[in-house]
Formats: structure tokens, sequence, C-alpha cells
């Protein structure tokens, strides 16, 4: 693997959102100038104030992403390529292994179709990579796409925030017992890979997908926040029983999802994530605690015996994945208890964490005939 010159100045998107901000400060660590953009201080719709924003850097990492606003999303990282291919600077977008829902049994490449029907976040973030891609043959933007798995760890909304909350305010019930592979990155993980696909020598358009050092099931990755807890929220659908779903809710209003968006839209990641917590833990005193039983896109991701390989980022980014899970759920720890308080007041159980966690990596090593 060949590198270009170090990335002296970087240029972070979404610096204020969850990988933005690890990111920015893992930069800087390493010697790094880092500018954070975030679309108060400077709209990536918005040409030129965004190549003066980039004026004199050597890369960019673009982590921004509206979950009010799908249609922005496209045109933000129209105007990033644009601008970036202007200047000639490096641009490392991430994007999600969701692209490849739902996820096959057995082992996940770069070279999996991606033309599947799926969620309007895997079609959000798919539309991204094609425009991407087209200005690599259009305008010769040198683009690396990044496709990150289960991305975890303090601030993680999707991977942490959301399931402690679930725990503490519902039961969780997990299809196949819980069987399924959880293909967990630590964030700190994502960041390595971005900071060194910032200098990597290789071709411009590359898709690297970007996981941890091995899945786990299921049953031990939110068996690690259980316990962390204290809780007994946890329940598991027997292997091969199915349920019927509930009829699907109606989509909300316009004028709902606006209000939502103004209320909402203004907080950062922690506020939302308080007022998500207030919210559920009201009506679970309210109305009592309700069973979560998932479905649709995450029943097929909580079933899926699925293995990333990460060896096309081993092999063009020298990029090996470092923390496991059990050590990712130990840094995360901190977060946990500061952010949901008397909530998850009891001490962390570390060898029950590691015995569960070990006991869900032998049980995915006994699968491998099954995948």
């Amino acid at each position: 693997m060949s590198t270009r010159a170090p990335a002296r100045r970087v240029a972070v998107t979404g610096a204020g959102g969850f990988i933005g901000r690890r990111l920015a400060e893992m930069l800087e660590q390493s010697g790094a100038e880092v500018r954070r953009l975030t679309r108060r201080t400077t709209p990536l719709d918005d040409a030129s104030r965004l190549a003066g924003a980039l004026s004199g850097c050597t890369a960019v990492v673009h982590c921004a992403y509206d979950a009010f606003d799908e249609a922005a999303n496209l045109r933000m990282a129209e105007t990033l390529g644009h601008v970036c291919a202007t200047s000639g600077t490096r641009l490392v977008h991430l994007s999600t292994a969701a692209v490849y829902e739902p996820l096959p049994n057995g082992v996940l490449t770069e070279a999996a179709p991606t033309n599947a029907p799926g969620t309007a976040y895997k079609a959000a973030k798919l539309a991204i990579e094609r425009c991407l891609l087209d200005l690599v043959r259009t305008r010769r933007l040198d683009l690396v796409v990044l496709q990150p798995t289960i991305v975890y760890g303090p601030a993680g909304g999707a991977w942490t925030d959301s399931p402690v909350r679930e725990l503490l305010t519902g039961e969780v019930w997990l299809p196949d017992a819980g069987r399924g592979l959880c293909n967990a990155v630590h964030v700190d993980d994502v960041c390595r890979a971005a900071m060194a696909a910032c200098t990597a020598g290789l071709a411009s358009g590359e898709r690297l997908l970007i996981s941890g050092p091995a899945p786990v099931t299921w049953a031990a990755f939110l068996g690690a926040y259980q316990t962390m807890l204290g809780t007994d929220s946890l329940r598991f659908e027997p292997p091969g029983r199915g349920f019927d779903p509930a009829p699907a809710a109606p989509p909300p209003a316009a004028s709902r999802q606006r209000l939502k968006q103004m209320l909402l839209g203004r907080l950062g990641a922690a506020g939302r994530s308080r007022v998500h917590f207030m919210v559920q833990d009201l009506r679970s005193r309210l109305l009592g605690r309700k069973a979560l039983r998932a479905e649709g896109a995450k029943r097929a991701l909580y079933e899926a015996r699925c293995r990333v390989s990460t060896a096309k980022a081993e092999r063009l980014l020298g990029f090996y994945p470092d923390v496991g899970v059990e050590a990712g759920m130990a840094a995360t720890l901190g977060y946990v208890i500061g952010t949901y308080g008397k909530e998850a007041s009891s001490p962390f159980l570390e060898k029950r964490t590691k015995k569960l966690l070990l006991s869900g990596a032998a049980a995915t090593r006994g699968m491998t005939s099954d995948t």
C-alpha cells in the first residue's frame, strides 16, 4: 500500500455529530489541523462558502447526514463533490453497509449487489454513493467511500443510545433466540479507517467495508448493554418461530413531521437523545413497558448470519480493526452511566459481561456450518 503526503489540514463535515466529533478529536491528536464544519456554520449546499471553508485542505471527510431531510443529503454531497473536484481535494465519504441490505447469510464483500428494495435510509445513502461515483467519472473527483457496519460507542445514537433507551423503558424481543450475527464496529475503528483513507494511495472511487475484528451474536451485543444497566429487558423468540406483526402505522402527517423537525432539528445529538428518552420513559410509566419487536428491515438485520469482510480495507488502507466488542463496551460504559444517570446506576459487572461476550463469540464460531 502506498500513501500520499500526510494530511496536514483536514475538514470534517458533521463535526458536531457522533462520528464527526470523535474523528476531529483523533485527527487533532495525530497532529493534523482540523476544520470542523457543521450545517449551522457552513451550509454544505452553498458552493462558494464551502469552497472558502475548504481552502488549503488536503482532504475532507464527509460525515454529515440530516435525518430530517433525506433530499438535502444528496444536494449537500453533490455540492461537496463538485467543490472537491474543482480544488483537487480528496473526499472521504462515510456511507454505510446498509446499502447491501438485506444482508446475506455468509460472507459479505463490496462485490455484493445493492439493488434490493430497502429503507429510505438505504436509498438515500445509495443515491449519494452513485452521485459521487458519477463525479469520479465526469469530474475526476478523488473519492474514497467507506461503508461502516453497526457503529457504536459514546454518543452513538442508533446503536448505543437507542438500544439503551429501549432496554430501560421496554421489553426488547430478539428473533431466532438472538442468534443472528451483529457486525459491530467501535467508533474509534471507523475514525482510524477514515484517517487512513485521507492519505492512502489508491484508485479513486474505491468502496471499502469497515467492521470490527469479529461479529458477535445480537444476544451478546445487546446483552452487554443490559448487563451495564442491570436490567432484565431482553426477551428471545424461539428459533424458527415468527410472530404476527401489528398493522403498519400510517405515516405521520406532514405538519407533524415539520413540527418535529423544528423542535428536534435545533438540538444536538445529545439533546435529541435526552428528549427521546424522556418521551419513552414517560410512555412506559403511564402505559407500562412495551414489547418491542423488530419488524421489516430491522428484523432481517437481527436474523441474518452475515460476516462482513474487511479484507479490502486491510489490503488498500492497511486498516485492521482493533477494538473488540468487549473493549468497546467497556469504553462506552462511562457515557451510558453519565447520560442515563439514575436509570443506569448499577455497577458494571465486568466478569458477567466478559462471559456473555465470550459465549456469544463462541456461538458464532459454532455457526460456521450454518452460514
